[in-house]
């Protein structure tokens, strides 16, 4: 068996400062009047010397805080208790409700006068302290230098998104600079070649001049030889001079 409890009552501080003193080791044991740990990388802490250890499972700043938590009271077989710590402006003050399950049986009314007798009484008086004043008002320029950091990142981030737009503008212009010129010179191109004749124009051969004055020579005739008659015929020829 388990048991479970419910414990409130209104801290003079806000709900910030109850915060941020909850989940810091040295705050929290100033808060408490004892030592504590706190150690942001894991979530992990201790408080009152030790005799309460746990770790950190949800957060929800300056409202909600839910811890796996125990004492050296619990026997290693006892699961971790679950703590939620719930803060509720009121004024000026926040009510701070303790909500804690899975008691180990018979311990619960231990716990609730632990919480009014070494938590809540110790955080008022806190509360009302100069340290505790000093606290908040190192958080508050903590958080002002925060939000200045933050206003110079968003800046800067803001001018380096000008810078890379003013950039991407410029190598577009250049782009369409270098086409259009790219296109002009191509048109210019194919002017100068339009205007070029396509090929060398032939030359006729000049007709040759005759020389002026001289007469070309008639040509000769060429005359066959006369043929030499033929013995017979010359027989013939004789035998009609001896008729006659």
């Amino acid at each position: 068996m388990s048991e479970s409890i419910e414990v409130s009552r209104i801290i003079p501080a806000s709900a910030e400062a109850i915060y941020k003193a909850w989940l810091s080791g040295p705050e929290h044991g100033q808060m408490t009047g004892s030592t504590a740990t706190y150690n942001e990388a894991d979530d992990t802490f201790t408080a009152w010397e030790g005799y309460i250890s746990g770790k950190t499972l949800r957060k929800e700043p300056f409202a909600r805080i839910v811890q796996a938590w125990r004492t050296t009271e619990f026997l290693d077989a006892d699961p971790d208790s679950e703590l939620e710590i719930l803060l509720d402006p009121q004024g000026e003050g926040t009510m701070v409700t303790v909500r804690q399950s899975n008691i180990p049986d018979g311990q619960g009314d231990a716990y609730r006068s632990g919480w009014e007798e070494h938590y809540f009484e110790p955080m008022i008086q806190y509360s009302k302290s100069t340290r505790a004043k000093l606290n908040q008002a190192g958080h508050a320029v903590s958080d002002a230098a925060e939000a200045a950091g933050d206003a110079i990142g968003d800046a800067a981030q803001q001018v380096q998104k000008s810078a890379n737009q003013a950039a991407r503008q410029v190598r577009k212009t250049a782009k369409k600079a270098a086409s259009a010129v790219k296109k002009f010179v191509a048109q210019a191109k194919k002017k100068l070649a339009a205007r070029k004749p396509k090929g060398k124009p032939s030359r006729k051969a000049a007709p040759k001049r005759k020389a002026a004055g001289k007469k070309a020579a008639p040509k000769k005739k060429k005359v066959a030889p006369k043929r030499k008659a033929k013995p017979a015929a010359k027989k013939k020829a004789a035998g009609k001079k001896r008729r006659g």
